[in-house]
C-alpha cells in the first residue's frame, strides 16, 4: 500500500471514531447537499452508463486521493477506484457526523471539552471549543471558538458567541461574525444566512458583502463551477450565476452542486446527470446520486451503491 494511502486511511480512523455533536451554536439547518433516496428500480435501460464499480454497498462516499468511504452492514472500510477493499478500519463504531471532516488546506478541525462546561444560560454553548492542528498534529490555532468549519480558499467560518465569522490560517478575524451560520467558501463566495432560525440565505464575497437578495430564496447551495443549485419555494430546485441570474430554471426536486461538469439532479423520484445547459448527460435513472469526484460518482441501484465514470471525461487519472 502507498504511504498516500496509508495517511489517508489513518487520518479517516482517527474521524470515524469520534461523533461531533454540533449542537448549541450549530449549524442551523441549511441546503441539503445528500443525494435523494427513493424506491427501488429493478433494472437500468440499456443507454445507462456501465458500473464501474457494481452496486454492493449500503452506503458510498466520495473519492478522496484514490479513496472512498464505503459500508456494508455496519462495517466501515475503504476502496479504491477499481473497488478493491484496501486496508483499513472495520469497525462497528458510528463515523463523524460530517462524513468529509477530513484535513484541508493542510488544517484540521478539532474540539475539545471546555473546561467550566456549557456556558450557563447561553443557548450557543454546547461544552465545547474547536481550533485547528495542522498535519504534523500540533495546534496552530488554539480551541477557543464555540464551532467552526472547514478551512477553503484560506478562510474558515468560526462561531465566537452568537453569531459567524471567518478567519485566516493564522486565527485572525477576517470577516466580522455578523451571521446565523455560515458556511465555507467555494468560488469565492460562501453561503450565509442573516436572521435566525435557517431564514435569510444570501452569499457573501470575501470581504464579507451580501451578493444576493437574503429573502429570494428559502434555499440555496454553494457555488461550484460558476453555479449554485437554489430553490425559490414549492420545493423546486434550479441553478443561478454569479450574478444572480437564474440559467437553469427550477424544475427539480433536488439538485447537487456541479462537479466536473456535472450535477445530480433528482426528478419524478429518480436521479440522474445534467451538464451547465439543464441537458441531462445521464438519465435519471437512479434510487440515489453523489457528486463526481476524480472521475466517479457514486450512485444507487436496487438498494445499493456503487460507482459509475463521468461520461465527460475521456478516462481516469489517478487510478490505484
Amino acid at each position: 500500500m502507498k504511504r498516500k494511502e496509508i495517511a489517508v486511511i489513518s487520518a479517516l480512523i482517527l474521524l470515524f471514531a469520534t461523533t461531533f455533536s454540533l449542537t448549541g451554536c450549530s449549524k442551523a439547518p441549511g441546503p441539503s447537499d445528500q443525494p435523494a433516496k427513493t424506491p427501488e428500480s429493478t433494472e437500468l435501460p440499456a443507454n445507462a452508463p456501465e458500473f464501474a464499480i457494481d452496486p454492493q454497498f449500503d452506503e458510498a462516499g466520495d473519492f478522496t486521493d484514490g479513496l472512498a468511504r464505503i459500508s456494508v452492514g455496519n462495517k466501515w472500510g475503504f476502496i479504491n477506484k477499481t473497488g478493491a477493499h484496501v486496508t483499513g478500519p472495520k469497525t462497528d463504531a458510528t463515523p463523524t457526523e460530517d462524513p468529509e471532516d477530513l484535513p484541508s488546506e493542510g488544517m484540521t478541525r478539532v474540539r475539545i471539552s471546555a473546561d467550566t462546561g456549557s456556558e450557563m444560560g447561553n443557548p450557543y454553548d454546547a461544552g465545547y471549543r474547536y481550533g485547528y492542528i495542522d498535519e504534523t498534529g500540533k495546534s496552530v490555532i488554539e480551541p477557543h471558538f464555540y464551532n467552526a468549519g472547514h478551512f477553503s480558499e484560506g478562510l474558515a467560518p468560526v462561531c465566537t458567541g452568537e453569531k459567524w465569522g471567518y478567519i485566516d490560517r493564522t486565527g485572525a478575524v477576517v470577516i466580522t461574525p455578523s451571521f446565523y451560520w455560515a458556511d465555507e467558501f467555494s468560488d469565492g463566495m460562501a453561503v450565509v444566512t442573516t436572521e435566525e432560525g435557517g431564514s435569510g440565505w444570501s452569499y457573501i464575497d470575501r470581504t464579507g458583502t451580501l451578493i444576493i437578495d437574503p429573502y429570494k430564496y428559502e434555499e440555496v447551495q454553494k457555488f461550484s463551477e460558476g453555479l449554485a443549485a437554489v430553490s425559490p419555494g414549492h420545493g423546486k430546485w434550479g441553478y443561478i450565476d454569479k450574478k444572480g441570474a437564474p440559467v437553469i430554471s427550477p424544475s427539480y426536486r433536488a439538485a447537487g452542486d456541479f462537479s466536473e461538469g456535472l450535477a445530480w439532479v433528482a426528478v419524478d423520484n429518480m436521479c440522474g446527470f445534467i451538464d451547465k445547459t439543464g441537458a441531462y448527460v445521464i438519465q435519471p435513472v437512479y434510487e440515489g446520486a453523489r457528486g463526481f469526484s476524480e472521475g466517479l460518482a457514486a450512485v444507487r441501484f436496487n438498494g445499493k451503491w456503487g460507482y459509475i465514470k463521468n461520461p465527460l471525461k475521456s478516462s481516469l487519472s489517478g487510478t490505484k
